[in-house]
């Protein structure tokens, strides 16, 4: 491959691995998205459903100002109020969006031949690899403990991508 043409195309790295046939694949992978989420109450009054809080009433608009919000209190608690007995809170699905979570992904793969029938292949792969901190979303059940608090790291399951930097070396 010509290295002239393969720049034109290709970024300096892609190009010096695509010249060299020194790996297979390499890949960058970004993701980032918005988590929507709505404010629970702590208690059932409608005698509708055997168990679990309602959505909320909402009051006025609960989301702060980007200056405004911090760690601790990601929205405006105080904007939220206990449905009255026997009646559905008034907020919307989505009303209200957790912290981004960002992950960046990279992979290096070479496989070796040894013969038509006998290969083996080398991989690394870094996940978050600029160990971006992902934090969970904020308390949204009213009277709790964690109530409008975003401290909290979020796990694998809720972040799509988990919180640390991970490596790995695998060979098939």
């Amino acid at each position: 491959m010509n290295c002239r043409l393969a720049r034109s195309a290709l970024d300096e790295r892609q190009c010096a691995a695509a010249c060299c046939g020194q790996l297979d694949s390499v890949k960058l992978h970004y993701t980032a998205k918005w988590r929507a989420f709505y404010v629970t109450t702590q208690t059932n009054t409608t005698n509708a459903f055997a168990a679990g809080g309602l959505r909320a009433d909402v009051l006025r608009n609960p989301n702060l100002d980007t200056g405004q919000r911090s760690v601790a209190k990601w929205f405006d608690t105080s904007a939220f109020a206990q449905p009255a007995a026997y009646t559905f809170g008034n907020q919307g699905v989505g009303m209200l969006r957790g912290a981004g979570v960002t992950s960046t992904d990279f992979s290096l793969q070479r496989e070796f031949r040894f013969s038509e029938r006998i290969k083996a292949q080398l991989r690394g792969e870094t996940f978050n690899i600029l160990n971006h901190m992902n934090l969970a979303l904020p308390g949204a059940a009213s009277v709790a403990r964690d109530w409008g608090d975003q401290r909290g790291k979020a796990g694998a399951s809720d972040s799509g991508g988990g919180t640390h930097r991970v490596l790995n070396f695998l060979t098939t």
